[in-house]
């Protein structure tokens, strides 16, 4: 069975790809100084407002996150509209450093899975 599974779902509600990976559990994370509202006004304040329209915070999670090689725990902030066609993306926060990541996007593990190195990795794309 898997370590890790993601998982995008397309507007229709469909789920799009997959991509599946054996890894190790995360270890040495830092400690966590941000607490999830603090992470939240963080995201908002990154956030590209958009112009005559309210935008609320959806949900945070909180997640172990790899970035270059290295385990980070990161808050990831999602966001909602009034405007329905507005596409927000998400905001990882640093649970440590209280810091946007700036090279974090949903993107990032479907379309560069390699990119790290570690282990082998399959995708499924309908």
């Amino acid at each position: 069975m898997p370590m890790r599974l993601d998982v995008q779902v397309n507007t229709a509600g469909r789920v799009s790809q997959l991509l599946v990976r054996t890894e190790q559990d995360p270890h040495d994370l830092p400690a966590l100084n941000v607490d999830k509202k603090t992470a939240q006004r963080t995201a908002l304040k990154a956030l590209q407002q958009l112009k005559g329209h309210k935008v609320r915070i959806a949900d945070s999670e909180l997640l172990a996150v790899q970035r270059a090689g290295r385990w980070r725990a990161q808050w990831l902030t999602g966001f909602e509209t009034d405007d329905k066609s507005a596409v927000l993306e998400p905001v990882y926060v640093d649970a440590n450093t209280g810091k946007v990541d700036p090279r974090a996007s949903r993107k990032e593990k479907i379309e560069n899975p390699q990119e790290d190195g570690d282990g082998p990795v399959d995708t499924t794309q309908n």
